[in-house]
């Protein structure tokens, strides 16, 4: 068209770079931000109430806008071909971490919260183990699954895009 400007491809790789690390920038402020109001008002979790709002609707916009454009199977694609792991794998350790990490977080709360004389250790592991029992399959099945339907979307959605 004639209105369209001619857009240097140099130049728009840049920018996408730079936003990229802005993104990148402001979710680890907001997750540090989340993290210090957690230490220096333990029982207020509305302190932070607006990072993590920003956290969570930024990520899921992200993923959205990137699985209607068609772009998330692109980007795994040459993800798998650059790392040695590939996103299914990653996705499958992110979320066994994550249940570590919470069930971790919950066993040594309950033994320090609850725990007294000769009871702190039996919390400790009645909790974590519970905890474990809880949070891996739900992170797993959150990561993976989530991944899965993400890749059926933006597959269907770039194959519309490339028969236009």
């Amino acid at each position: 068209m004639w209105y369209q400007k001619y857009r240097d491809e140099r130049v728009e790789a840049a920018k996408s770079q730079i936003f990229r690390e802005l993104y990148y920038l402001m979710m680890g402020f907001a997750g540090i931000s989340v993290i210090m109001k957690s230490i220096m008002y333990p029982g207020n979790w509305k302190a932070s109430f607006f990072e993590l709002l920003l956290i969570i609707f930024s990520s899921a916009y992200y993923i959205l806008r990137s699985v209607q454009k068609g772009l998330y199977t692109d980007k795994i694609e040459v993800h798998d071909q650059q790392n040695k792991r590939s996103m299914s794998q990653k996705n499958l350790l992110i979320g066994l971490g994550s249940g570590i990490a919470i069930a971790l977080f919950f066993g040594i709360r309950s033994a320090v919260v609850f725990g007294g004389e000769g009871t702190t250790i039996r919390f400790f592991f009645f909790s974590f183990i519970a905890s474990l029992m809880i949070y891996i399959p739900f992170f797993v099945g959150f990561m993976v699954i989530g991944d899965q339907l993400a890749r059926k979307a933006s597959l269907r959605n770039a194959n519309k895009r490339d028969e236009e």
